[in-house]
């Protein structure tokens, strides 16, 4: 036998003891930490996909198999989500209300307190520039902005639902 076929036997008999590794492993579940590497259009070598078959884990998703969400719960890829229903049926995708017109109202309660926060803040950084010395301007600015702070707080105040609002990991 030459060099080169040896080494051809030796490499082949390297590969074979290495994928019947994989395999055992995979079988095992070992392999989880390729889950992140593999995509479902050019899977990684060496590697074998997820049978999702638990009734406890029905779901695939990507290389990672999914419990189904508790009832009151969607699906939403990777986490359950609060249903809307009942008083607040309906969906604004990051809060329920009671339509679209109070998901409307509600956001843009949101987004103009926002928005005057930033300005209240940017006026009381500018009186105590122009009057560093002043701790009176620097008591009323920072009231100001506590104040500022606080009422854009209470824009996110709104009734609670029924059901429980966090979101769960599936």
């Amino acid at each position: 036998p030459t060099a080169a076929s040896l080494t051809d036997a030796s490499e082949a008999a390297v590969l074979a003891r290495a994928r019947a590794t994989l395999v055992a492993e995979a079988r095992a579940g070992i392999l989880d930490h390729a889950a992140s590497k593999k995509n479902e259009d050019e899977p990684v070598k060496n590697s074998l996909p997820a049978v999702c078959g638990e009734a406890s884990h029905p779901e695939k998703i990507g290389g990672w198999c999914y419990g189904a969400c508790d009832p009151g719960y969607t699906a939403d890829g990777h986490n359950c989500r609060t249903t809307c229903s009942g008083n607040f049926s309906h969906n604004g995708n990051l809060m329920c209300g009671k339509d679209a017109g109070a998901i409307l109202s509600a956001t843009l309660s949101m987004v103009f307190a926002g928005i005057d926060a930033v300005f209240t803040a940017a006026s009381v950084i500018a009186d105590i520039k122009s009057k560093p010395d002043s701790t009176t301007v620097l008591a009323a600015g920072l009231t100001t902005t506590i104040n500022s702070l606080i009422d854009f707080g209470k824009t996110f105040a709104h009734p609670t639902c029924p059901v429980d609002t966090t979101l769960h990991a599936r």
